[in-house]
């Protein structure tokens, strides 16, 4: 998931109000919500040097106070029943709950110090809802960070560590735990604790929990398996099909196998990845049409052997739509209808 990890503009969603023991805590909240952009959302090849230069937009945020405290249990969520952008909020601020703060540890109401500003690293999702508190708590950054990393929530690994420097001295160091996804709403759970120094004797402690919600997909880019009389699969050489294809090109009447093909196709999720880096090299791209009876197009399905220019679905002459294959559903259908292997990028 690093390529993910792109800083993007923001705004703030109203803080979600969890439980009454929000009063046992000093430490405050801020909950940003990157609302869902109306243009589709295509992945864009851009260079690895760029990822981390976008920074987080100025917004006014919204606080109040949130508890954070050790996890008895694995963490649980009744959020997904809610509405997607809700069910997230929800989520995150139980997370934050779970974060480990080290001993003696006292609530701030804003970052401390410039190092604690910003999350660590975001993921470029439009859907994202990143809830933050901070604190402060005696120490060396290097011992907190390490309590810190020994003392992973339930139901949490450690998905990895890192630090910010300038000139060779580091300013901050993190750690980052991952939690379950809860297809098939809430795709991207984590939660992040950055520790800088303050002074001599303590540290400055950020958490951040943020949590990638799924939208649902739109009526009108689901395919009706009854309109449709045959499908062709095609293999292009590159990463787009302007260019003649070479291998196989197959058309498809069984109407067994163009339903197993739709039903790939009407379950794969929207991708909200966001923007993120691309390998220079991205092998062959495929095309799927699907065609109704008397020869018209009902729709047709496009994209990159390794999806790094992502997947489009266009169903009659409605607006394409960018979807995710998680797993590689589609991609084992297409090479099982060609008979053969995808080329690698």
């Amino acid at each position: 998931m690093d390529p993910r990890t792109v800083k993007q503009g923001s705004c703030v969603i109203p803080k979600v109000d969890t439980d009454a023991t929000l009063e046992r805590s000093g430490l405050v909240q801020m909950a940003i919500f990157r609302p869902r952009f109306d243009p589709v959302v295509h992945r864009t090849r851009i260079a690895v040097s760029v990822l981390f230069a976008v920074m987080l937009a100025g917004c006014v945020t919204n606080t109040g106070a949130v508890p954070i405290q050790p996890g008895e249990s694995g963490p649980t969520s009744t959020a997904v029943t809610s509405s997607r952008p809700v069910a997230a909020a929800t989520d995150a601020a139980m997370l934050l709950t779970l974060a480990p703060v080290p001993p003696g540890a006292q609530g701030e109401a804003s970052s401390p110090v410039q190092a604690t500003f910003g999350a660590p690293q975001t993921p470029g999702s439009p859907d994202l809802v990143d809830q933050a508190a901070w604190w402060t708590a005696p120490g060396t950054m290097a011992a907190v960070t390490a309590w810190v990393g020994a003392h992973a929530p339930v139901g949490a690994t450690v998905m990895g560590r890192g630090s910010s420097s300038t000139w060779g001295v580091n300013d901050s160091e993190y750690v980052v735990f991952a939690f379950a996804a809860q297809a098939p709403v809430l795709t991207w759970r984590t939660l992040s604790v950055t520790v800088a120094p303050d002074g001599q004797t303590q540290v400055a402690g950020r958490a951040d929990a943020q949590v990638i919600w799924d939208p649902a997909r739109s009526a009108v880019s689901i395919i009706n398996p009854t309109e449709l009389h045959s499908m062709t699969v095609t293999i292009f050489p590159g990463p787009t099909r302007r260019e003649a294809p070479v291998g196989s090109r197959v058309t498809v009447t069984d109407p067994t196998r163009i339903r197993s093909v739709v039903a790939v196709l009407n379950s794969l999720p929207i991708d909200n990845s966001g923007v993120h880096g691309c390998p220079s090299s991205t092998g062959s791209s495929f095309a799927v049409d699907l065609i109704g009876r008397g020869k018209m197009a009902v729709a047709n399905i496009s994209g990159d052997q390794v999806e790094c220019l992502g997947l489009a679905i266009v169903v009659g002459s409605a607006p394409p739509v960018s979807v995710d294959d998680p797993g590689g559903a589609l991609l084992k259908q297409v090479a099982s209808i060609l008979g053969t292997q995808l080329p690698k990028g």
